[in-house]
């Protein structure tokens, strides 16, 4: 494969999954973004490895993948991350709003 036929495969693949009906495959939902992120990955590096490899450069394609798959996991982790916290400070908030509700529960009942 030449470094044309390369790039006009990676741009037809990227082309092919940014319009490919995810929404209809998937009863009107956007597809996931860390799912996303990967299926782009994939399509770029994908006909890259085969580059590499069909020029004896293994080692490289094998580093390769083990640097996007460690990029991958420190996205995913912090993807993770990120929802944690965010549950923590709804959970806060929703017991500040709970507080504040009680108080004035409190105060009302009181006789004036």
């Amino acid at each position: 494969m030449g470094n044309g036929t390369l790039v006009v495969m990676v741009v037809f693949i990227e082309m092919f999954l940014h319009y490919f009906p995810w929404r209809m495959i998937l009863h009107g939902k956007k597809l996931p973004r860390l799912l996303a992120y990967g299926l782009g990955v994939l399509g770029l590096m994908g006909p890259f490895t085969a580059w590499l490899m069909e020029r004896g450069n293994q080692e490289i394609a094998i580093m390769l993948w083990v640097v996007i798959c460690a990029g991958g996991l420190a996205v995913g982790l912090l993807y993770l991350f990120d929802w944690v916290v965010n549950l923590v400070w709804a959970r806060h908030e929703c017991e500040q709003r709970e507080r504040l509700l009680q108080e004035q529960l409190d105060g009302k009942s009181k006789p004036a």
